[in-house]
């Protein structure tokens, strides 16, 4: 199956770090792929997340984000990391419905003229109850548990993009 687009979660799976929207005080610094913020607190990208969204751009596949968070401190985390122009039509929303987030990504690119269906998408989150609840809604899509499904972003890497 060739997929066309990745959906991810970002706290526990883009990076280590579970509640950006709600503990992190700024200022936020940058390190790599290390962010501290005011209190120093730190979090850190998962090992391959840059060498994996490098890939996806260089096999011509989509990756967008659905996390529940307020957006406005991981949108700057995502800035500030370098992050942000790599994905498409990213939701994040004040919600746990991942599945609403993904259907509105679909819509949007839909509105792009870009046709993709549920078969060509992958969904990765790092909480069981978020994936169960997508693969209920999208009974087509892949939906995979980060750290179980899929143990890396190099094995993600390899799935998708070969």
């Amino acid at each position: 199956m060739k997929y066309k687009l990745v959906v991810l979660d970002l706290d526990g799976t883009v990076w280590d770090y579970a509640k950006t929207s709600s503990d992190l005080p700024e200022p936020i610094r940058v390190d790599g792929d290390r962010v501290t913020a005011g209190d120093g607190t730190t979090l850190r990208l998962r090992d391959g997340l840059r060498g994996f969204l490098a890939a996806c751009v260089e096999k011509k596949v989509f990756v967008s984000v659905a996390s529940w968070n307020n957006p406005t401190l991981p949108t700057k985390i995502l800035e500030a990391l370098g992050l942000i122009g790599y994905f498409i039509h990213p939701k994040l929303e004040p919600h746990p419905y991942k599945e609403v987030m993904i259907k509105s990504i679909l819509d949007d690119l839909k509105k792009d003229g870009i046709s993709i269906s549920p078969e060509e998408t992958v969904f990765v989150d790092d909480r069981e109850v978020m994936v169960e609840r997508v693969k209920q809604y999208f009974p087509s899509i892949t939906a995979l548990l980060f750290g179980v499904d899929v143990k890396s972003y190099a094995e993600l890497n390899r799935l998708i993009c070969g």
